[in-house]
């Protein structure tokens, strides 16, 4: 009992996470993040939630909109949609949330992890005290204390501060060739047979019938990805899901009670996003790597979603789509990319994997 209460690691005495100079300690399981992020919003004077996976996490700033700290990042690495539809019910049973940017991305509900609604009870200050998974966890949040820096990884909006590395131009593509592998996994596979689909479509509902202002921030993935998407024979199924995406935000015109969910895209083949991958060891200046854009991108992205003046907002950042514009919008692309590849190598910028078939 005693090392589950100095442990908490749900926050149900102290309410804070390994607190040190605001910042906290990272999650080291799931179980954790939930229990203890909805601990922190129900507590909290929190208007704005921004929840995804990794890219949200390390992307996405809360204090570009909201100086205030009223906006908070509750996303955490490999979440599918069924564990933030598990972390949402609760958290606005109990809060009085108006907005929710919820980060997707292509292939997003075909993850699954262990983490699922039936092996997941929520924490109280009982189970904290007696439970053995809070003895487990209490463990692992005092070896962290422990054994950690004095710079926590988690700033109090909980933005994941991702740390710098030099990576090679051999671990670029290494990351990227994973990312696309994920991609192929359930080629052609309706999405209705996807588990978190549901999910998705469940979160959508339950925002428009809370009244909450729901935003939809497709990732801004980099160009290396796109291409190979594109190159690779996975257009339609990318295409198919972005106008799936559409259709479940704006539901059925004559039905709606409320406006739809605002879907916003962000991927194609901009200066900043077709960067190349470094030629030696050496950071990226958008992105940590393929699959992750930086906090400056992540503020454009808040920049043009949330229209905030005088700002980074820039008119090549995001398109708001709808189903009168999605088709337009997505032969738009095709037609960027056309142009892209027209003046310039994606061998070269990227490697050769990108063209694999």
């Amino acid at each position: 009992m005693g090392t589950c209460f100095l442990g908490d690691p749900y926050l149900q005495f102290s309410r804070k996470y390994g607190d040190n100079d605001g910042r906290t300690l990272d999650f080291s399981s799931r179980r954790i993040w939930a229990n203890a992020t909805i601990a922190r919003l129900s507590t909290g004077d929190y208007d704005t939630i921004f929840i995804g996976n990794s890219r949200t996490r390390i992307g996405m700033n809360p204090d570009y909109i909201d100086g205030t700290r009223r906006a908070y990042n509750a996303s955490f690495s490999a979440l599918t949609y069924e564990n933030i539809y598990m972390l949402l019910m609760p958290v606005l049973k109990r809060t009085k949330i108006k907005t929710i940017v919820l980060g997707v991305d292509f292939g997003m509900e075909r993850m699954s992890n262990d983490f699922t609604a039936d092996r997941y009870t929520k924490a109280n200050v009982w189970r904290s005290l007696l439970g053995i998974y809070s003895f487990m966890d209490a463990l692992e949040v005092l070896k962290q204390k422990m054994g950690t820096d004095t710079r926590y990884p988690v700033l109090p909006n909980g933005l994941y501060i991702k740390a710098e590395q030099n990576l090679t131009p051999r671990q670029y593509r290494k990351i990227a060739k994973t990312m696309i592998k994920e991609f192929q996994t359930h080629i052609g596979e309706p999405l209705e047979n996807s588990r978190g689909w549901s999910y998705f479509k469940a979160i959508v509902q339950k925002c428009k019938e809370e009244r909450i202002t729901l935003k939809l921030a497709i990732s801004p993935i980099h160009a290396s990805l796109l291409e190979a998407i594109y190159s690779g024979g996975l257009a339609d199924d990318f295409e198919n899901w972005i106008r799936q995406v559409v259709a479940v935000a704006h539901g059925d015109p004559m039905k709606q009670k409320v406006p739809p969910a605002a879907v916003w895209l962000f991927c194609g083949y901009q200066d900043w996003n077709t960067e190349a991958f470094p030629d030696h060891a050496a950071p990226m200046t958008y992105y940590f790597e393929s699959s992750h854009y930086r906090p400056r991108i992540g503020n454009r992205l808040l920049a043009q979603i949330f229209n905030l003046k005088g700002t980074q907002k820039t008119p090549e950042i995001g398109v708001q789509l709808t189903p009168e514009n999605v088709n337009e919008s997505l032969s738009t692309l095709r037609q960027q990319r056309e142009k892209f590849i027209r003046t310039h190598d994606p061998e070269a910028l990227w490697g050769s994997w990108v063209i694999d078939r």
